[in-house]
C-alpha cells in the first residue's frame, strides 16, 4: 500500500480546549489543501485562524518537517523488512506482539502502520490513537469501530483481526490490503492521460464504452460492499476515494470505519453539533447537521460523488473556502458530467443525478439499488433511475434564487395577464371571423346545392364547423340529398384520362398522360386506384410517351397497354410483372405509329391491337406471340371489338373527336382465325355520314351502327346473311354519338346531339318502340348499362351524368360534374359508376341509394302512416293505394349496407280502397289497420300475411289502438263511438257504454305495453278501461256539469312512454295527470296550450298551439319549470318526440321541419320546405332518424343530426383553386 500523507500527532497536552479545537481544524484544513493539490503558505493559515498564531505556526512547521522525511515505498519496505532493515526506517519499535515496519499514513486522530505479527509471521495494518486523541471518548469510538467492523464479513470490507483499547497505546489490528487508494489511482490515471499514455490499472476518466464499463464494474462492487455494511446497521459516513483501496486485481476494499454510525448502538457518542466526514463528499443532510436524517443514503451520496470524480476527472462541487463549498453543495445545480467527459452515456448521467439528489427521498434508497443500476448500464438494460422533472428543477431554482424567482413570477404573471387579455380578444375576433366565414359558407352551400352538390357539401361542413349552430347543420340537408359523388380518383399532373377499366377486385385501372413538372415531355402512366379509399398505385410508366390504349383481360387478371410510339406491354396484375413488350408500330411513320385500341377476346387467350397506320394485329396472351395481322386505311381513331363467340372482329374508325380524314362511313368485319375481311358494311352512301359507334348484340346475332346522319341501322351478324340490313333504320332528330345494347340484348340505348334538346332513347328491338330519356341539354357522349341491365348511365356535355330506370324510362340519379365526362364504367356490383374527364380526375358516383338521407320511392297517393320498426333497420309505410310496404332503412354507419338504403323489401295490399289508420304493436310484429270502408285487419309482419278475423266498424275513424298481450284492438269512430274486440275472434266488437259519461267519447290512449285504455268523453269524465275484459277500473269527473261545455271537453290525452302516468288536457287549458292505477297526480293546473305530448319517459311535456308558435313551451312537471322551444317556423301543427325524449321533431305550416333538443329546447336543425303529412322517429339513438311524408306520396328518411352523415359522405377535399376562389369571395363580401 502506497503511503498517504495525513496529519500527525498534535503535542498539545497543555493547551486550552479552544486552542486544541483550533489546532484540530487547522490540521483538517491543511490536509484538505494537500489532497486538493493546493500548497498554502503559513501566512494564509495565520489569516484564516486569527488570534491563534503561535499554535498554528508551531503545528504548520511540525507538519512541514514531517512531510520532508523520506518515506520508503512498499517495495523498499518489503526488502528492508526481509533483510531485517525495517529498523533502519523506523527503528526497532514494538507494540505488543506487533513489530512496526513503517508508517502507512496519518489521520487527524492517529496513524496507520504496517506491522508484522511476531506470533504467526503475518502482516497487519495497525491503527493507532496518539497524542491529544487518547481520551476516554476516543477510546470508546475506537472500541465501537472495532466491534462494528468485526461483525462484517465481506471481501470488499477490510476486516478487524484484533483490538487493544484499554492499554497505554490503543490500537486495532486490521487486515493488510495491498494496493493503492482510489485517490492515488485516479491521480495516476489523470497524469498518464495528460502525457498521452494509457493509464495502468483501472482506466479512470474513461474514453470509450469499454473503459466506462470497467469503471462502473469497480463501483458496482464497492456499492455491494457498502450495502453489506448497511445491512449490518453500519453507516460509514466518510466514503471518499481515500477510503477505497484498489487492489492489484482491481477490486475495491472499503477502509476506515472510524466515523461510522452503529444504528444498533445507543452510546450517544455522536452529538448533534458534530460535523463528521470529508466536506467534498458529505451529503447535504450531513452538511446541515441533520443527524436524524443521515442514514445509508448519505453513504450512497458520497459514493456517487466518488463515481462522478472518477468518471469526469473532477468533483461535482468545488469552493474556495469551506463555506463556499458547503453553499455549492447545498444550492448549485449538479453539472452534467458529459461537459467534462463526452464519452459518458446518457444512462450514466441519470444514475449520477439520482445518486446525488439533494432530497434523500428521491435518492437511491440503498447502495444495492445503486449497484443494480450500474449493472444495468453495463449489461445494456434499461435503468430505473429517472432525472428530476421540470417542475422539481424550477422549484429548486426558485429556492436558490428567491429574489430572481419572485421578480420572474411577477413578470410572468403580468405577461400572462396581458397575454390572456390579448388571447381573449384574439379568440373573440377569431370567433367573429369564423361566424362571418360560416355565414359565407352557408350562403355558398345553398347557392351550389343544385349545380355543384359535392362542393356544396364541403361548404356546408365548413359552415357547420365554424358556426356550430342550427344554421350550419341545416344547410347540410340539401347537398346530402343531391350529392351523389362517392370519391375522386386523382392523378396529380394528369393531362387526360384516356381509358378506364375495372382491375382486380376493389380496384380500377386508368391509362393517363402525366405532365412533366419541369416542362419536359409528358409521361404515359398506368395506375390503379382503390374503389373506396381512392389510394393510387402506379403500375407502369413510359417517360416521354403517352399511353393511349388499355385492354383488360376478362376476369381482370391481366392487362395490355399501348403507347403513341407503337409499343405494347403485357402486365400480370396480381404479381405486377411485365409479361412481354413489343413495338409493332416501329416500322410506321411517327404520325401513324400510335396504338389506338386494344381489345381482348372473350376467352382471354388473345387480343388485337389497332394501329394508326391502319394495321390490325392479333396476339396470343400471355405469351405475346403474334398470330396474324391485316392492313387497312390509316386512321387516327379506331375501335375494334370481338363478337361474343370470339370468331369475328368488328373494326371501325371515326370517333366523334377525330380529324375529318379518319371519319369513315363503313365498318369492317374480319374472320379472326383466317385473318381476312368477311364484309364491309356501308352505313350510308353519303361519304360525310361517318360512323360514330358500332357494336355487337350480346347474343352476337346483330350488329348495330350509328352515325352522324341520326340513323341507327341493324345488320345481320351470322351466316351467309352477314352484313345484310334488318328492317328500317332507327331514326333520331340529330346525330347519334353513342349507343349500347342492354345485357339481355332486348333494348338498344342511343344518345344524340341536338343541342339543348339532346336526349337518350330506349329502343325495344322486338317492336321497334322508342322511349325518350329527357333531361340532358348537351351531346350525350357515353352510355353504359349496369351489370344487371335494369339501369342505364349516360354522360353528357351538359356536365351531368344521369342514371335511368329501364322499366319506367325515368331518371333516378342526377350527378353534377364540373368537367366534361367522356367515358362511363360500372363497378361489377352495380353500386358505383366511374366517369373519366379530360383532366387529372376521375369521379366515382353512387349508383344505388345513398345512406342517411334518401327517399322511399314507389308510393301512389298520400302516405297516411309511417313508422320505423324496433331497432330502426326496417320501416313501414301505408299509402292511399292501400298497400303496406316494408323498407330497408339501415342507419348508415355500416358502408357495406349503404346499397340497402331505401330498398323495398316487400309490399302487400291491406285494403283495396285505401288505409285511413294503422297502428303497430309494441313488439313490432303485429299491425292493425282500418280501411276507408271500415274494415279492420290484423297483419303479422313476421309471417307477412293477414291473421285473425276481419271486423267491420264505422267507416270514419278517429283513432286505432292495438294491444298484443292479449290481442285486442280498440277503435274510436268519428261518431264518438268506442269499440274493442279480439282480432282472432269472430265475435262482434264490444261497444263501450258512454251513457254515464256524456254524449260520446272524444279521445283515447292505450297504455304502452299494457292493456289499459284511457278514454275521455265530451261530458267532462275520464274512464280507464281494461281491454282484457272491458271492465272500467276508474271513472273520474274532471269538470262539473255546471261548467261550460268547453271546459268539459278534452283537447288531448296521452300516456307517458313508460306507462307510469297519463295526462289529459281539457278545453279550459287545464292539465290533469294520473298514475297507472288512476290515482290523481296533477289536478287541473293551468297549462295555456291546446295540445301536448310527453317527452319520452321523462315527466316533461311539450305544450303548443297550432296557431301560436311563440307559445310552444316545455314543462317540467316535477319542478314546475318551463323553457321555450326555439322554433324557426313559428306555429306547430305536428310534433313527434324520440322514444328517449332527447329529440323533438316539429312541423310548421310551411312544411319546415325543426329538430329541437328535448332537454333544453335548443333548435338543433331545420329541414324541408314541403307540407308534411306524417312523422316518425327511429329508436336507434346512436343516430336518430326521421321519416317525413307528404300528400304526394314522397317519403324521405333523414338524420336528426346531419353532421355525422355529411362527414361519412364527404367525397373529397377542397382543391387549391376552390379554396382560393371561396376565400376571395368571402373577402369581397
Amino acid at each position: 500500500m502506497k503511503p498517504q500523507a495525513q496529519p500527525g500527532d498534535l503535542p498539545l497536552g497543555g493547551c486550552a480546549d479552544e486552542d486544541q479545537a483550533v489546532a484540530f481544524d487547522f490540521v483538517i484544513a491543511y490536509f484538505d489543501d494537500l489532497d486538493a493539490g493546493r500548497q498554502q503558505r503559513l501566512a494564509d493559515y495565520l489569516t484564516r485562524f486569527p488570534g491563534h498564531e503561535s499554535i498554528i505556526a508551531a503545528e504548520y512547521l511540525r507538519q512541514e518537517d514531517l512531510r520532508g522525511e523520506r518515506i520508503p515505498d512498499e517495495g523498499e519496505a518489503s526488502s528492508s523488512d526481509e533483510e531485517g532493515g525495517a529498523s533502519e526506517s523506523v527503528g526497532e519499535q514494538r507494540l505488543g506482539p506487533y513489530r512496526l515496519l513503517r508508517e502507512l499514513g496519518r489521520g487527524g486522530q492517529g496513524s496507520v502502520w504496517l506491522a508484522a505479527d511476531t506470533r504467526i509471521q503475518r502482516r497487519v495494518a495497525l491503527k493507532l490513537l496518539s497524542g491529544l486523541f487518547i481520551t476516554e471518548d476516543r477510546r470508546k469510538r475506537l472500541r465501537r469501530e472495532a466491534e462494528s467492523v468485526a461483525r462484517l464479513a465481506h471481501p470488499g470490507i477490510c476486516s478487524v483481526l484484533e483490538a487493544e483499547v484499554e492499554g497505554e497505546q490503543p490500537y486495532i489490528a486490521m487486515q493488510y490490503v495491498p494496493g493503492q487508494d482510489l485517490a492515488a489511482s485516479l491521480n495516476a490515471a489523470q497524469a498518464a492521460r495528460a502525457q498521452g499514455e494509457e493509464p495502468e490499472g483501472l482506466p479512470w476518466v474513461p474514453s470509450d464504452r469499454h473503459e466506462q464499463s470497467r469503471c462502473l464494474n469497480f463501483f458496482e462492487r464497492a456499492a455491494r460492499a457498502l450495502h453489506a455494511a448497511h445491512e449490518a446497521d453500519l453507516v460509514h459516513r466518510d466514503i471518499k476515494p481515500g477510503n477505497l483501496i484498489v487492489t492489484p486485481d482491481g477490486e475495491p476494499v472499503l477502509l476506515d470505519f472510524g466515523l461510522a454510525q452503529d444504528l444498533q448502538s445507543v452510546d450517544g457518542l455522536t452529538r448533534s453539533e458534530d460535523l463528521l466526514g470529508t466536506p467534498h463528499y458529505m451529503s447535504p443532510e450531513q452538511l446541515r447537521g441533520e443527524h436524524d436524517e443521515t442514514d445509508r443514503r448519505a453513504d450512497v451520496y458520497a459514493l456517487g460523488v466518488s463515481l462522478f470524480e472518477c468518471l469526469a476527472g473532477r468533483r461535482p462541487f468545488e469552493g474556495e473556502s469551506r463555506f463556499a463549498l458547503q453553499n455549492s453543495i447545498l444550492m448549485d445545480v449538479l453539472p452534467d458530467p458529459r461537459e467534462f467527459n463526452a464519452a459518458l452515456d446518457r444512462d450514466v448521467v441519470a444514475v449520477l443525478e439520482t445518486a446525488l439528489e439533494r432530497d434523500p427521498a428521491r435518492r437511491y434508497s440503498s447502495a444495492l439499488e445503486f449497484a443494480e443500476d450500474l449493472r444495468r448500464i453495463r449489461e445494456f438494460e434499461p435503468v430505473h433511475a429517472r432525472p428530476a422533472g421540470v417542475p422539481l428543477r424550477l422549484a429548486r431554482w426558485a429556492r436558490r434564487q428567491p429574489a430572481v424567482a419572485a421578480a420572474t413570477c411577477v413578470t410572468l404573471l403580468s405577461l400572462s395577464m396581458g397575454l390572456g387579455v390579448t388571447l381573449k380578444l384574439l379568440a373573440e375576433n377569431q370567433r367573429a371571423l369564423d361566424r362571418a366565414h360560416g355565414r359565407q359558407f352557408t350562403t355558398r352551400a345553398r347557392e351550389l346545392a343544385e349545380d355543384n352538390p359535392d362542393l356544396s357539401l364541403l361548404m356546408g361542413l365548413e359552415a357547420a364547423g365554424r358556426l356550430g349552430d342550427h344554421l350550419g347543420r341545416s344547410v347540410l340537408f340539401e347537398p346530402l340529398k343531391t350529392c351523389q359523388l362517392r370519391g375522386v380518383l386523382d392523378r396529380p399532373m394528369a393531362l387526360r384520362f384516356w381509358q378506364l377499366a375495372e382491375g382486380l377486385p376493389g380496384q380500377i385501372l386508368g391509362a393517363t398522360t402525366v405532365a412533366d413538372s419541369l416542362g419536359g415531355p409528358p409521361t404515359g402512366s398506368l395506375d390503379s386506384w382503390d374503389w373506396e379509399s381512392g389510394e393510387r398505385h402506379t403500375l407502369l410508366e413510359f417517360p416521354g410517351v403517352t399511353v393511349r390504349a388499355l385492354g383488360v383481360r376478362p376476369g381482370s387478371t391481366g392487362a395490355v397497354v399501348g403507347t403513341d410510339d407503337g409499343r405494347i406491354v403485357g402486365l400480370d396484375l396480381e404479381s405486377e410483372t411485365r409479361l412481354f413488350e413489343h413495338q409493332p408500330g416501329a416500322t410506321a411513320s411517327a404520325d401513324q405509329s400510335a396504338v389506338l385500341w386494344i381489345e381482348f377476346a372473350p376467352s382471354g387467350m388473345e387480343f388485337v391491337v389497332q394501329l394508326a397506320c391502319g394495321e390490325t394485329l392479333r396476339y396470343r396472351y400471355p405469351e405475346g406471340e403474334l398470330l396474324s395481322r391485316w392492313s387497312g386505311p390509316p386512321l387516327s381513331a379506331s375501335v375494334a371489338s370481338y363478337s361474343p363467340d370470339g370468331s369475328k372482329l368488328l373494326v371501325f374508325g371515326g370517333a366523334s373527336d377525330a380529324p375529318p380524314h379518319c371519319r369513315a362511313p363503313w365498318v369492317r368485319v374480319f374472320d379472326v382465325l383466317r385473318g381476312r375481311e368477311l364484309v364491309r358494311i356501308e352505313h350510308s352512301t353519303d361519304p360525310d355520314s361517318h360512323v360514330n359507334w358500332a357494336g355487337w348484340s350480346p347474343l352476337g346475332d346483330l350488329l348495330a351502327t350509328a352515325g352522324v346522319d341520326g340513323r341507327v341501322r341493324l345488320w345481320n351478324a351470322v351466316g351467309e346473311a352477314l352484313g345484310q340490313p334488318l328492317g328500317e333504320p332507327l331514326v333520331h332528330l340529330g346525330p347519334v354519338y353513342c349507343a349500347a345494347f342492354s345485357p339481355d340484348g332486348l333494348i338498344l340505348a342511343t344518345g344524340t346531339d341536338v343541342g339543348p334538346n339532346s336526349q337518350g332513347v330506349l329502343w325495344d328491338l322486338e317492336v321497334r318502340n322508342a322511349r325518350p330519356l329527357d333531361g340532358h341539354s348537351g351531346r350525350i357522349s357515353s352510355l353504359s348499362w349496369s351489370p344487371e341491365g335494369k339501369r342505364l348511365a349516360s354522360a353528357s356535355q351538359d356536365r351531368t351524368i344521369r342514371i335511368w330506370n329501364r322499366e319506367r324510362a325515368v331518371e333516378i340519379k342526377l350527378c353534377q360534374v364540373q368537367r366534361l365526362p367522356f367515358q362511363l364504367l360500372w363497378s361489377s356490383d352495380g353500386q358505383r359508376v366511374i366517369s373519366s374527364t379530360r383532366g387529372s380526375r376521375a369521379h366515382v358516383w353512387n349508383a344505388g341509394p345513398m345512406p342517411y338521407t334518401y327517399e322511399l320511392q314507389g308510393h301512389v297517393g298520400g302516405v297516411r302512416w309511417a313508422t320505423f320498426l324496433p331497432g330502426g333497420r326496417r320501416a313501414l309505410t301505408v299509402c292511399d293505394d292501400g298497400l303496406l310496404r316494408l323498407w330497408s332503412t339501415p342507419p348508415g354507419t355500416d358502408p357495406d349496407a349503404w346499397s340497402e338504403s331505401g330498398r323495398l323489401i316487400n309490399e302487400v295490399e291491406l285494403h283495396s280502397g285505401g288505409v285511413q289508420w294503422a297502428c303497430l304493436g309494441r313488439e313490432g310484429r303485429l299491425l292493425a289497420s282500418v280501411g276507408y270502408d271500415g274494415t279492420v285487419s290484423l297483419f303479422d309482419l313476421q309471417l307477412w300475411e293477414e291473421v285473425g278475423e276481419s271486423h267491420q266498424v264505422a267507416s270514419a275513424v278517429r283513432g286505432i289502438a292495438l294491444c298484443t298481450q292479449p290481442p285486442r284492438v280498440a277503435i274510436l269512430s268519428a261518431g264518438r263511438e268506442l269499440v274493442w274486440f279480439d282480432p282472432y275472434s269472430s265475435a262482434p266488437p264490444n261497444i263501450v257504454d258512454c251513457a254515464a259519461h256524456g254524449a260520446g267519447w272524444t279521445h283515447m290512449s292505450l297504455e304502452p305495453g299494457g292493456t289499459r285504455l284511457a278514454a275521455a268523453s265530451d261530458g267532462g269524465t275520464l274512464a280507464l278501461l281494461d281491454l282484457v275484459d272491458g271492465r272500467e277500473s276508474m271513472s273520474l269527473e274532471w269538470a262539473s256539469k255546471s261548467e261550460s261545455s268547453f271546459a268539459r271537453s278534452a283537447s288531448d290525452l296521452h300516456w307517458r312512454a313508460d306507462g307510469g302516468e297519463f295526462a289529459l288536457l281539457d278545453g279550459a287549458q287545464r292539465l290533469w295527470s294520473f298514475d297507472s292505477l288512476g290515482t290523481p297526480m296533477l289536478q287541473g293546473i293551468e297549462f295555456a296550450h291546446h295540445r301536448f305530448l310527453w317527452m319520452g319517459s321523462r315527466r316533461v311535456v311539450l305544450g303548443w298551439d297550432e296557431q301560436l308558435g311563440q307559445r310552444t313551451l316545455f314543462h317540467n312537471l316535477d319542478t314546475g319549470a318551463t323553457f321555450k322551444g326555439n322554433l324557426a317556423m313559428g306555429a306547430v301543427y305536428l310534433a313527434r318526440p324520440s322514444a328517449d325524449g332527447r329529440w323533438l321533431v316539429a312541423v310548421g305550416q310551411g312544411g319546415k321541419v325543426d329538430v329541437l333538443s328535448g332537454v333544453d329546447g335548443t333548435l338543433f336543425s331545420s329541414n324541408g320546405s314541403q307540407p308534411v303529412a306524417e312523422l316518425a322517429l327511429s329508436s336507434d339513438f346512436a343516430i336518430c332518424r326521421v321519416i317525413s311524408t307528404d300528400e304526394s306520396g314522397r317519403v324521405q328518411v333523414w338524420p336528426v343530426d346531419p353532421m355525422p352523415a355529411a362527414m361519412a359522405r364527404r367525397p373529397r377535399e377542397f382543391s387549391f383553386l376552390e379554396t382560393q376562389q371561396e376565400w376571395s369571395l368571402a373577402e369581397g363580401r
